[in-house]
């Protein structure tokens, strides 16, 4: 037999009737670019097709035998494999977590049942997005200081260990010493230590 010229989205037929049914057709020559902006249009996509065309025979045909989704089901796209990472990475970062989680099974388990298709990432590649991570808040905080600031005042503590900590903070304006009084009492209070 012949190859059909047009296709046509069952979606929008069903809603349509009369000559209205022609603005649904869609060429089958050339490319599949058109009909998978229709399809986007709807929330079908790689991700989703199968449960779609489940849902959609069963409403058609009471009989209809379903389709496996777990495959279809299982796969991420790029864009939410990059953020998932990006909060793992987060959470890694924020929680202090230590890089030997990726490998626990337990951890896996979790992964996957919350996100089934994700790949974790190796120790390799989070380490280098904790590196670009730094590298960008560094200049973040740089472009801060640099353009938000006039002074800049430093306290040391010193003792025995090899690593040292600069810490900076910032005081809210007036500069004044009741602000900075005021500033450190608040901070004193916060933490309990009026007391001591």
């Amino acid at each position: 037999g012949t190859i059909p010229k047009t296709s046509q989205c069952r979606i929008c037929i069903a809603k349509l009737t009369g000559s209205k049914k022609e603005a649904y057709n869609y060429s089958t020559y050339g490319s599949t670019t058109n009909l998978c902006n229709h399809l986007r249009k709807h929330g079908i996509n790689e991700n989703n097709y199968k449960k779609f065309l489940n849902e959609h025979n069963k409403l058609r045909d009471p009989n209809y035998q379903v389709i496996d989704s777990t495959d279809a089901d299982s796969i991420i796209d790029s864009f939410r494999q990059e953020k998932i990472t990006r909060l793992l990475v987060t959470f890694i970062i924020c929680d202090v977590q230590p890089l030997i989680l990726l490998k626990r099974p337990s951890f896996k388990a979790f992964v996957q049942e919350c996100a089934s298709g994700y790949t974790i990432p190796c120790e390799k590649t989070v380490k280098k997005i904790i590196h670009g991570a730094y590298t960008w808040t560094q200049e973040q905080i740089k472009a801060l200081i640099e353009n938000t600031t006039q002074t800049i005042n430093f306290t040391t503590d010193l003792w025995t260990a090899k690593k040292i900590l600069l810490s900076c903070h910032y005081l809210p304006y007036p500069h004044t010493g009741e602000a900075i009084r005021d500033e450190l009492k608040k901070v004193i209070q916060n933490w309990n230590l009026d007391s001591k």
